[in-house]
């Protein structure tokens, strides 16, 4: 048993002279909780209805709720650009003039 287990060991030990009035009954240890059963011996109170009747005041505080401390759903508001297409940044489609020379046939030179 590691440190950890040493000190669950040692407090389950030490839990009668903290309640005086329990016992402790069978217990196990684990990595990283433990199980164990807690005895309650009779204290007199039972499981019936008052003699007389009478309902007990209600001792427990109302359930109250606290107040939303969590802010509102909010979206961020829209920080991307609008889609936008950019201009046509491409020539228009134009043909270079003809930078051939028209067809000439050069004079003849054969000797007569």
């Amino acid at each position: 048993m590691n440190e950890y287990g040493e000190v669950a060991y040692n407090e389950w030990i030490k839990l009668t002279e903290r309640y005086p009035n329990i016992v402790l009954d069978v217990f196990q240890i684990m990595p990283n909780h433990f199980h164990g059963i807690i005895a309650i011996p009779p204290v007199g109170a039972t499981l019936a209805v008052a003699p007389n009747n009478t309902i007990a005041p209600n001792t427990i505080a109302p359930n109250t709720i606290a107040p939303n401390t969590i802010a509102p759903n909010t979206i961020a508001p829209n920080t991307i650009a609008p889609n936008t297409i950019a201009p046509n940044t491409i020539a228009p489609n134009t043909i270079a003039p003809n930078t051939i020379a028209p067809n000439t046939i050069a004079p003849n030179t054969i000797a007569q």
